[in-house]
């Protein structure tokens, strides 16, 4: 796997720009080769399941898992430490993605509603014919 993290900033996951870093973070994972492990989880065989594979299946299962921690670290990587013990239970790369996919969607909700609800006051903030600017403002 190249580390394009090298030669590019990482983008750094703070609140108000979740959604622009898991763009930038997903780019940053397709590049390197390791978005199909975000979007297929990748499971951690058993030993006794690990010592019936065939040399060449061993192989590829190393080589996935390889790839899964690099994602994970890559994330961890981008982000304040503030934010690593949301996903530090995750046991893969694709468990990580769908914890912050859910925090931030709820956050992102919860801006929509609160937006909505400012704009509904804004627009009947009015001051009635028979109010003074003083009775108005208080």
């Amino acid at each position: 796997m190249v580390n394009f993290l090298k030669n590019m900033p990482a983008p750094i996951l703070m609140s108000p720009n979740c959604n622009m870093w898991a763009h930038k973070m997903k780019i940053v994972l397709l590049l390197n080769g390791a978005w199909d492990l975000v979007e297929t989880e990748f499971k951690q065989l058993k030993a006794t399941v690990l010592a019936t594979l065939k040399i060449d299946e061993l192989k590829v299962y190393k080589d996935l898992q390889h790839k899964d921690l690099q994602a994970k670290c890559m994330i961890e990587g981008c982000m304040e430490e503030k934010f690593l013990p949301r996903i530090m239970g995750a046991s893969n790369v694709h468990q990580a993605w769908k914890i912050l996919e859910t925090t931030y969607k709820g956050i992102d909700q919860v801006k929509i509603v609160r937006l909505e609800n400012l704009r509904q006051e804004f627009e009947n903030l009015k001051m009635k014919d028979a109010e003074s600017v003083d009775q108005f403002l208080t």
